[in-house]
């Protein structure tokens, strides 16, 4: 059932601080978005630690001075061999 007595321009005026709210909610989180993909987009690292690597402009291969394998993050501590884990 709709209703009997619809008056379209007076919904419109009583309703239109919660529809200015949901477009200012909408707009904001449109701005949030944009924001963090411009944040992910510029802070993304190189890749690192390849021998060669490709220029993905032009296709040319590319020769490095940085070791195919990353370093370890820390000393490490004891021998992996010993423990309760390696009684097993």
């Amino acid at each position: 059932m709709s209703a009997p007595k619809t008056n379209v321009e007076k919904q419109k005026e009583q309703h239109k601080a919660p529809l200015l709210g949901m477009r200012a909610v909408v707009m904001w989180s449109v701005g949030l978005l944009i924001l963090l993909l411009l944040y992910v987009f510029f802070t993304g690292n190189e890749p690192e630690g390849a021998d060669v690597q490709v220029d993905g402009r032009t296709g040319a291969v590319e020769e490095t001075d940085e070791p195919a394998v990353a370093e370890p993050m820390g000393d490490v501590v004891g021998d992996p061999t010993e423990g309760p884990a390696a009684e097993n």
